[in-house]
C-alpha cells in the first residue's frame, strides 16, 4: 500500500479534503482508490503484487490529471 496526503501548501500543510472526491472521479476512469485520513486528505493505493510499470504509469498519468485539470475547483466543491 502506498498513500498520498494532499495538502494546500507544502510550506505549511493544511489538509486538502478532496480525497473522497478524486477517488469517486478516479472510478470513473478505472481506477479504484481508497479515500481516507482523519481530514479526508489522503488517497490510498492498493496494487496487485504484478503491477506492471504500464498500470502504475497509467495510475498516476489519471491521478495527476485529476488533480491538474480545471475539475480541481469541482474537487473543492464536492469535498464540501
Amino acid at each position: 500500500m502506498l498513500a498520498v496526503e494532499l495538502v494546500s501548501d507544502r510550506s505549511e500543510p493544511t489538509p486538502l479534503p478532496v480525497a473522497r472526491a478524486v477517488s469517486h472521479l478516479a472510478v470513473q476512469q478505472g481506477l479504484l482508490l481508497y479515500p481516507g485520513g482523519h481530514h479526508g486528505n489522503v488517497l490510498a493505493f492498493l496494487p496487485p503484487l504484478i503491477v506492471t510499470r504500464d498500470q502504475i504509469s497509467a495510475c498516476v498519468s489519471v491521478v495527476a490529471n485529476l488533480l491538474n485539470s480545471a475539475a480541481y475547483d469541482a474537487l473543492e466543491t464536492a469535498a464540501g
